[in-house]
């Protein structure tokens, strides 16, 4: 079972991987990194949308994003990290 903490910590723990990730990365793997920011925004735009038209999909859909979003940015800080001990110096 998931603990609060974590449920409650994910969307900063999102946030940070996020601006990092924009903030310090090379540029094709700023694109990359942008992706989610992308899916993130669309869902944040639809949320509201969705609470005035009592859709219950809406938060489903932020629900979904979320941990997605920050198990891709995770995953490509791994992925960065591990390509830049392969670079020469």
């Amino acid at each position: 079972m998931v603990s609060t903490p974590i449920i409650l910590g994910l969307p900063l723990i999102y946030l940070a991987l996020q601006i990092a990730a924009l903030g310090w990365m090379a540029a094709p793997w700023r694109a990359a990194a942008a992706w989610p920011a992308v899916a993130m925004g669309g869902a944040l735009i639809l949320y509201p949308v969705g609470i005035v038209l009592n859709a219950p999909i809406a938060s489903a859909l932020l629900a979904l994003a979320l941990p997605l979003a920050s198990l891709y940015l995770a995953g490509l800080w791994v992925i960065y990290g591990l390509a830049s001990l392969r670079r020469p110096a």
